[in-house]
């Protein structure tokens, strides 16, 4: 296989087992707050009901007066439908990531906060679209991309917080080259990056508040020994910017909240020119009903939207993508426990025929990619 293929391969899979996430944006935060799940991330930038408000924007801390820790494992499930001329595929898989966040205050105005989660995407198989399509085939089996991340932020006054941090991303993975369903050839591969991220907040009240983050994702460049040879490919993962808002409705039990996000997946087209990538965008509504002393509940919608990314044969499924989650919280003294569980609805993305395969070639007429994402979530404050 010429060595250009094989990159391509290898940069088609890394992206297409990442976008897995659910979301890529903010290197696969996404899914991995149990809090956050259950509202589909809606607000999540400036609610601050617990110590993973870090993952969203840095200048959240200043929320918590106390040292802070939440320790939670998320689930999610991919399922993909994949439509060719000659044949239907079913895969589905689920990756399990544990996450951990601690904050810190260090005086009345200024804290810090270390966050640490594991990034596995679920392991849904690219061989049968790609040997449907009489292609190479190469496949994923492993990514696992360990992130992490030091966050210090400082109040201003009683109105405004500003946040900033740094991250890194250890990715370490094995694909196979697989022919005729034999598997011919392994490579592993790892990589390391570091990114940035700032946010602010203003804060009205304790009711009303509203933050803006910016998350220049870390960028990941692994080195592939192929043939005897060691080539470095890089694995982009897209900055972002997000918008979120809290308001607690007076004289009521209810808070709306909501976030709009933008996702710079269109920067990937400066390295590879030959394929299509459009940005994403989403926008999330939620709310929070605070029943008593001991139990919240929540819900969430979040739409997403993008042109499809075509990358060659085999292109990601969801141009556009819908959530619907909920989940509720249990309060005991010091300790908070959460639950969530979202449910994402995929568009169906349909492929024109190809002039250039064989006529006796099978051709990919349509992938549609569905998920279930769940969290649970333990918060203590000390």
């Amino acid at each position: 296989m010429k060595m250009h293929i094989f990159f391509k391969a290898l940069f088609t899979v890394s992206i297409f087992s990442i976008t897995q996430q659910a979301d890529a944006s903010q290197f696969q935060i996404n899914s991995q707050t149990g809090s956050g799940i259950g509202r589909a991330y809606a607000g999540d930038a400036v609610i601050g009901d617990n110590a993973s408000v870090m993952a969203r924007n840095p200048a959240g801390i200043t929320l918590f007066t106390k040292m802070a820790v939440s320790l939670g494992v998320t689930s999610t499930t991919a399922s993909m439908d994949i439509l060719t001329t000659n044949e239907v595929v079913n895969e589905s898989s689920t990756a399990i990531n544990p996450n951990l966040y601690l904050i810190v205050p260090m005086t009345e105005n200024f804290s810090i906060g270390i966050h640490a989660q594991t990034d596995m995407a679920p392991k849904t198989s690219v061989i049968s679209a790609l040997d449907a399509l009489n292609q190479q085939h190469i496949y994923v089996t492993n990514n696992n991309i360990l992130n992490g991340g030091l966050i210090t932020s400082y109040r201003i006054n009683n109105k405004f917080s500003l946040g900033a941090g740094i991250d890194f991303a250890n990715s370490k993975g094995i694909l196979y080259k697989v022919e005729k369903n034999v598997t011919s050839e392994k490579f592993d591969y790892n990589g390391f990056g570091y990114g940035i991220n700032g946010g602010l907040m203003f804060q009205y009240n304790i009711h009303h508040r509203y933050g803006l983050s910016y998350h220049y994702s870390p960028k990941i460049k692994v080195n592939v020994n192929v043939n005897s040879e060691t080539q470095q490919v890089p694995i982009p993962i897209p900055d972002a910017l997000e918008f979120s808002g809290y308001d607690k409705i007076p004289a009521t039990l209810m808070a709306i909240h909501y976030s709009l996000q933008w996702t710079r997946w269109s920067d990937i087209k400066s390295n590879y020119p030959a394929d299509e990538w459009e940005d994403q965008y989403a926008g999330a509504l939620g709310s929070t009903f605070y029943l008593n002393s001991v139990w919240e509940i929540r819900t969430g919608y979040r739409y997403e939207w993008t042109k499809p990314i075509n990358l060659s044969a085999l292109g990601t499924s969801n141009a556009k993508r819908h959530w619907f989650a909920a989940g509720l919280t249990y309060k005991m003294n010091k300790i908070r426990i959460d639950f969530g569980a979202a449910y994402l609805l995929g568009q169906t993305t349909n492929f024109e025929p190809s002039t250039s395969n064989p006529t006796n070639a099978a051709q990919l007429k349509s992938i549609k990619t569905d998920g279930i994402i769940a969290g649970v979530q333990a918060n203590y404050s000390f």
